[in-house]
C-alpha cells in the first residue's frame, strides 16, 4: 500500500485530495464530470475560498474517482495528551434491559420462520408476539415508572371517553323536574 499524504486536520485533507486530482492529470471540470457533481463544485470544494466543505456524498465520490482510500491510525501523541479528558459513559444512561433483547428477537425469528405470519394470526399468536415488546418492556421498569405508566394510560382513556358521544341511556327525569330537552 503506496501512502499518498498524512492528514491530521480539514485543510490537510482538502490539500491531499487536490494533490491526488493534480497526480492523476484531471481538471476541476473533468473531476466534476467524473464524480457526477455539478459544474464547479470542485473549485468551491478544493479551491482556495472552501466556499463548500467536503461531505458524505462529495467524499465517497472523490474517494471512487481519485482511486484513494482513507486509513484511519492511532496518533499516540494526541492520544497521551487527550487522555486525562476522556470519561467513561454513564452507565445510567445505557440501555442494558432493553424491551428487544437479542434472546427475544430469536424466539419471534424461530416462530415466525416455523410458521408463517398468516398461520400465526389463525392461531391466534400474533397477538401474543406483539405482546413480547410490551413484556419485556414492563420487566424492565420499576414499580414507580410502571405506575407512572399506568396513570398516563388511564388519563387517555378518560380523556378520550369524554370526546366520544354517550352511549349510556339518561336517567328517568326525577318527579317533580320537568324532562330535559332534547338537543337538535
Amino acid at each position: 500500500m503506496e501512502v499518498l499524504a498524512h492528514i491530521s486536520c480539514y485543510n490537510e485533507l482538502v490539500a491531499a485530495i487536490r494533490a491526488r486530482k493534480d497526480q492523476l492529470g484531471l481538471s476541476n471540470d473533468a473531476l466534476d464530470d467524473l464524480a457526477s457533481m455539478p459544474r464547479g463544485w470542485a473549485g468551491k470544494v478544493l479551491g482556495p475560498s472552501h466556499s463548500k466543505g467536503i461531505g458524505a456524498v462529495t467524499l465517497e465520490a472523490y474517494l471512487m474517482v481519485l482511486a484513494f482510500d482513507l486509513v484511519m491510525v492511532t496518533n499516540r501523541t494526541k492520544l497521551r495528551a487527550m487522555k486525562p479528558d476522556y470519561r467513561g459513559r454513564v452507565t445510567a444512561q445505557l440501555r442494558a434491559n432493553h424491551p428487544l433483547t437479542k434472546a427475544a428477537f430469536s424466539r419471534v425469528q424461530k416462530i415466525l420462520s416455523e410458521r408463517g405470519i398468516a398461520a400465526l394470526k389463525a392461531a391466534g399468536r400474533l397477538a401474543y408476539i406483539s405482546s413480547l415488546g410490551g413484556r419485556s418492556r414492563m420487566a424492565s421498569m420499576t414499580p414507580q415508572e410502571r405506575q407512572e405508566l399506568g396513570r398516563k394510560a388511564a388519563r387517555a382513556r378518560w380523556a378520550n371517553q369524554r370526546r366520544l358521544p354517550s352511549r349510556r341511556r339518561r336517567p328517568p327525569p326525577h318527579p317533580g323536574r320537568p324532562a330535559p330537552t332534547e338537543r337538535p
